[in-house]
């Protein structure tokens, strides 16, 4: 009997009489043949297949499979052009005889045998099942149900997948499609052959295991998930939909509201150019897939991120101009932001921060993937990519290289009306720590980056930070002073400056701020440090307004109970036109106050605004 996890008919190679006669029904709530029917031909079940679908509500019915695309635009399965024909990219006439290309198209032994193939075979019964005659669906029935038998082997096994694992990652969303929505969608899409249940419930398992693992429990995607975050989203989406066309649950609510705090998540993380910020996927238009994702699962349409993708951005509450006094990262919310939530966030369990502007498409983002000991960053200027790869740190104290073999942990998360900051922390051994900042204003139009050694050598330390470049991003230098202009392919341009080397050219200086001779996408800041720490802030600034303003920087001093303290920490000003900043950072604890700048200080970092007449008011203030 031909039955799912136990064949002992040839599955291939029979005809359909044959194969037919030999399978073993079961009784289900949604059969498609009655039991008088059950030796029917394949025009029969196609016709009976058409009638089932057509009880469905349509409205629960996708034009086609997100996952399936992903396969495509990931090179995973090349698409044949009846599939283009099928989802309406063709002219009417290419359909004249689309039922005998469809068939010449299923009698390809090998279709089935790929995680793709199959999919598109599941694509066609679940969503064009209406435009082709009954024979042709009765076709393609049957070579569905013989690809999903010769898989189910594998799915009903512990060894849940075929394929070899150097070849697909278990956390790979081609790993999701073979061992979660495959053996999911064929389980129910056959309900009523012997063996189907047990087969959805292993589709099942698999999918909710995807979703508790590779988010946390916000639903926020984890950091190998976002690598792929266009395919994850396709798999469980599309999981869902099937799930809603035959009348099946898949998830419980809180696995439901899981997933559409996923979809929040990503939505934060789309960029203007409609990929996802930290994902090195081929995407679909990443404003599509979200809108299709949305559409299976139930939330609260008043939400800033359903609105925002809808082209209807909440604006977040404008700050009053501040004069004089503290701003603590203790200090609560006023009630005006919590009626529009701000976008950044930050997750330890999914090892990924997002620092965003606003709710607005062309929103300034950094989005930092720290799981591994080099961090991944992307950074977004008012909707034009800048930064896109690795942001790496080379350290040698005391003439020992030291090495990075864990990933970092982020110390300190501060949101507010005037920006998002993120801090991350190394632990390298022998006293010595690596420490990282990142900055991003919600309305001056600036971002900071800063990497800092802590408790190092007292004779020399070298510190050398890497930043990748995005694509079509060229580094200019100025032609009097250390500043870089970032140029992009649409020439705007963006301003540098390394606040750790002298401004003037002329000057010398143990250190430089340059693009990598061998590769010109790669930007490097390289200085050195002989007194136990080192603090190196680099300022970006991309307003058009201060584009062509003069701009001056210098190093700080710092001193401690009347006396100048280099070791103790490194502050810098810096001011582009009228905007003026001073930035401080402690890299030993004390227990007495400092200064800077003439401002008094026990915290481990403040950056603030300078005033036109020195006033120093403080934007960030930091805790020891």
């Amino acid at each position: 009997m031909l039955q799912f996890g136990n064949s002992s008919v040839a599955v291939a190679n029979t005809s359909d009489e044959a194969f037919l006669a030999a399978l073993k029904w079961r009784p289900s709530d949604t059969a498609l043949l009655s039991k008088q029917d059950q030796r029917a031909d394949l025009k029969t079940i196609g016709m009976c297949w058409k009638n089932l679908l057509a009880k469905q509500d349509e409205s629960t019915r996708p034009a086609r499979l997100l996952s399936l695309d992903w396969c495509i635009a990931e090179g995973h399965w090349s698409c044949p052009e009846i599939i283009g024909v099928l989802r309406g990219k063709s002219k009417k006439a290419a359909k004249a005889d689309l039922p005998e290309r469809l068939r010449g198209w299923l009698n390809d032994e090998l279709l089935t045998a790929s995680p793709a193939g199959l999919l598109a075979c599941c694509e066609i019964l679940l969503c064009h099942a209406q435009a082709l005659p009954a024979e042709t669906i009765g076709q393609v029935w049957r070579v569905a149900l013989s690809g999903a038998m010769q898989h189910a082997t594998g799915w009903l096994t512990e060894d849940v997948s075929s394929a070899d694992p150097e070849e697909m990652p278990q956390d790979s969303p081609l790993a999701g499609i073979m061992d979660g929505l495959l053996p999911w969608i064929c389980g129910i899409l056959f309900d009523d052959v012997s063996g189907a249940p047990k087969l959805a419930k292993v589709g099942k398992k698999a999918l909710q295991q995807q979703l508790l693992q590779g988010t946390d429990d916000n639903g926020a995607p984890i950091a190998q998930v976002v690598r792929d975050l266009s395919g994850w989203i396709s798999v469980w989406s599309d999981a869902i939909a099937a799930a809603a066309i035959l009348g099946h649950d898949l998830w419980k609510d809180s696995e439901e509201r899981r997933f559409a705090g996923c979809l929040q998540a990503a939505l934060t993380l789309l960029r203007q150019t409609q990929k996802f910020a930290g994902s090195r996927s081929s995407e679909i238009k990443g404003s599509a897939l979200l809108k299709h994702a949305a559409s299976v699962v139930e939330f609260d349409q008043s939400e800033p991120w359903w609105q925002s993708l809808i082209g209807h951005p909440p604006k977040l509450p404008v700050p009053k101009p501040a004069k004089s006094g503290d701003k603590s990262t203790d200090k609560p919310v006023e009630d005006t932001a919590k009626k529009v939530p701000f976008p950044g966030w930050q997750s330890d369990d999914a090892q990924i921060a997002c620092l965003r502007s606003d709710w607005r498409e062309d929103a300034s983002l950094a989005t930092v993937l720290y799981d591994e000991p080099v961090m991944s960053l992307e950074l977004v200027a008012d909707g034009v990519p800048l930064l896109s790869g690795a942001w790496q740190v080379n350290v040698i104290n005391g003439g020992e290289p030291v090495s990075a073999t864990k990933a970092w942990e982020c110390c300190c998360w501060y949101s507010d009306e005037d920006l998002d900051y993120a801090e991350w922390s190394l632990d390298v051994g022998n006293g010595l720590k690596l420490g990282r900042q990142l900055l991003l204003s919600r309305r001056k139009q600036f971002a900071i980056l800063a990497d800092l050694v802590c408790e190092g050598s007292p004779d020399r330390i070298e510190l050398e930070t890497s930043l990748t470049l995005a694509a079509d991003v060229t580094a200019q230098p100025a032609d009097d002073s250390r500043e870089l202009g970032l140029l992009t392919s649409g020439k705007c341009a963006i301003r540098a400056f390394p606040l750790i080397l002298p401004q003037d050219r002329g000057l010398g200086a143990t250190g430089q701020f340059q693009t990598d001779a061998n590769d010109v996408r790669t930007l490097k800041l390289s200085c050195v440090s002989a007194h136990r720490g080192v603090y190196s802030p680099i300022v970006l600034d991309w307003s058009r307004k201060r584009r062509h303003d003069d701009v001056e920087w210098r190093t700080l001093t710092i001193t401690q109970a009347g006396e100048v303290a280099p070791a103790a920490a490194r502050g810098f000003r810096i001011r582009v036109g009228k905007h003026q900043l001073m930035l401080y950072r402690s890299l030993r604890p004390s227990g007495r106050y400092r200064s800077v700048l003439g401002h008094q200080t026990w915290q481990e970092t403040v950056i603030a605004n300078v005033t036109r007449t020195g006033d120093i008011v403080p934007i960030l203030l930091v805790d020891m």
